[in-house]
């Protein structure tokens, strides 16, 4: 699920420069071999209207939803992928559903993606970044394409390693190295 947090939460011009990453998303999604089906909900205002003007919106593959994931499934299937989680992920487990919250985080709305998990009493987790790339450590923020890239990537090779290593765009691993 990719999740559009309020409009509330934006301007305009943060609004138009998440919308590439949901079209990147949306593309590593279906370059697996076996693609997973993606839901976009809360699906409306500024965000639907920036979205459905690019050309063949209408015609992606993946379910619309105005409605939040919460009133959509049930929570107990529900896993809210965060990086201020405690939890990490061990592996993609059949019949959870994993919500990757759409947003633009530049260190603004840290925890608030945990923040809204906790208040809805979902279960949230972590990618294992660190236990798998120990050289990004301490880089668990990714953009919403890269964690929906490499969850695609899992789901094809069922390896974290290789998944992190072919999604993770190589300026992440420059910046460690910097430091």
């Amino acid at each position: 699920i990719l999740s559009v947090i309020t409009d509330n939460k934006y301007n305009s011009k943060e609004l138009h420069k998440l919308h590439p990453q949901i079209a990147l998303a949306y593309g590593a999604a279906l370059r697996v071999e076996n693609p997973f089906q993606l839901y976009f909900t809360s699906f409306s205002g500024k965000m639907k209207e920036i979205l459905q003007k690019i050309s063949g919106w209408e015609n992606w593959k993946l379910t619309r939803k105005e409605e939040n994931y919460i009133d959509l499934f049930e929570k107990e299937k529900l896993v809210y992928l965060t990086a201020d989680s405690h939890n990490v992920l061990k592996e993609l487990e059949s019949g959870k559903v994993y919500i990757v919250g759409a947003i633009l985080d530049h260190n603004r709305l840290k925890g608030l993606t945990r923040d809204k998990a906790n208040e809805q009493g979902i279960c949230t987790a972590k990618l294992p970044i660190g236990e798998f790339m120990s050289e990004l450590k301490g880089r668990e923020v990714l953009t919403t394409n890269q964690v929906v890239e490499i969850m695609s990537n899992y789901l094809e090779q069922k390896d974290w390693r290789k998944a992190f290593e072919k999604s993770i765009p190589q300026r992440k691993w420059a910046e460690t190295e910097k430091e």
